[in-house]
């Protein structure tokens, strides 16, 4: 059962302040009004299993020193026209062997004019920045969009560094004491193989689906009978209509014939698929024939191509069962997971091992300049 836990604190702010009385703000006031904390600081825990007292309160203590440092930065200490508001949440591991994740997340509210009473008063809403703790899938927008369940996702743009940090497409700062890199690419060999399980998983579940539905060869003929009879009915129909209209139109007449032969071909072959199996075993052909070939691809590859990272092709790719990239190409996307490496498993599940400067996107002129401000070495000093 998911437990929560709310912990309230309560930090000094500057005093509002406000046009004499009677005077109606413009927005130029606005802009210079001192703003406050409009909500207490809060915490929140939603873990499974609550963390040891003494570890819960270390980490509540350096989520904290990692608020402070946010709201401390020159761009947001002085800070204008806004009201503000800080908090934390902290979540369970999405895996087994990593430490718990947790954010620390700061919103300014706007300064507008009140319709009714004319005064400032700040809005309910604001672009919020946060800085995350030990969740690279932040970086990924939180899903693994070529597959959920293995965890694989396509590779994150390196767009430079900001300080002598690594940052990431979306401007996501990524500190680490280890240095060890977030990401590793997926094998061409892992990926086929993974796509190899989820066919045969699908196989094993579409047959336990048919397993208890009865087979009806009598309705079976019935099919291949009626088509058969349809596309005699047709052949003969079109025939007649061809004799009338040759000698007037005989380029039209043969156009038309060249059409209907390769759909009637196409219908034949159709039928005789049907007398070829039971409507089971057509069905399940494709899945059957879709292992096989990727069971093929797998087995073509040479060893320095299993170990080769996977690639999503720019366009495409009809050549390869699997959709990857031409063999030895890359020019595409490489296919990556978080590096198994990026936590130490032994340390305790609270400790702070990755610490995310979170996307700026919401705010660029407000936020670049927090990033670049922030005290990254104090950060630095609270990873453990």
């Amino acid at each position: 059962m998911i437990r929560f836990i709310l912990l309230m604190g309560v930090f000094g702010a500057p005093l509002l302040s406000l046009p004499a009385e009677g005077q109606t703000p413009g927005a130029a006031d606005f802009s210079n009004i001192v703003g406050h904390e409009k909500r207490p600081h809060h915490d929140t825990v939603q873990t499974a299993k609550p963390l040891p007292p003494a570890e819960s309160k270390r980490l509540s203590g350096k989520l904290r020193q990692i608020r402070d440092l946010i709201v401390a930065t020159p761009t947001l200490s002085n800070l204008r026209g806004h009201d503000w508001e800080t908090f934390t949440i902290v979540k369970d591991a999405p895996e087994p062997g990593r430490p718990v994740v947790a954010s620390v997340t700061y919103i300014p509210f706007a300064y507008f004019k009140d319709p009714r009473s004319g005064k400032p008063i700040s809005s309910e809403e604001g672009p919020h920045f946060a800085i995350h703790v030990n969740d690279p899938e932040i970086i990924l927008g939180g899903l693994y969009t070529v597959d959920q369940e293995a965890r694989f996702a396509p590779e994150p743009r390196p767009v430079g560094e900001l300080g002598g940090f690594p940052v990431f497409a979306g401007q996501f700062v990524v500190l680490s004491k280890r240095g060890q890199p977030v990401f590793t690419p997926v094998t061409q060999e892992r990926y086929l193989n993974r796509l190899i399980e989820k066919s045969r998983l699908e196989l094993k579940d579409l047959g336990a689906r048919f397993k208890d539905v009865p087979e009806d060869p009598a309705a079976n003929k019935r099919e291949i009978d009626g088509r058969t009879a349809g596309l005699k009915a047709a052949r003969a129909e079109q025939e007649q209509r061809w004799a009338v209209m040759a000698p007037k139109w005989p380029d039209r007449v043969a156009a038309e014939r060249a059409k209907f032969d390769a759909k009637e071909k196409k219908q034949l072959q159709e039928i005789e698929d049907l007398k070829s199996g039971s409507p089971r075993q057509r069905f399940m052909r494709p899945f059957e024939a879709r292992q096989k070939e990727l069971e093929a691809e797998l087995a073509s590859l040479s060893p320095a191509e299993r170990s080769a990272p996977a690639y999503l092709p720019r366009s495409p790719n009809k050549d390869r069962p699997s959709g990857l990239a031409a063999k030895g190409s890359t020019d595409g996307t490489r296919i990556v997971t978080i590096n198994p490496g990026l936590f130490d498993a032994k340390k305790p599940k609270s400790e702070i091992q990755l610490l995310i400067l979170g996307t700026t996107q919401y705010s660029q002129k407000l936020y670049d300049p927090v990033q670049q401000q922030i005290d990254k070495a104090a950060l630095l000093g609270l990873i453990d």
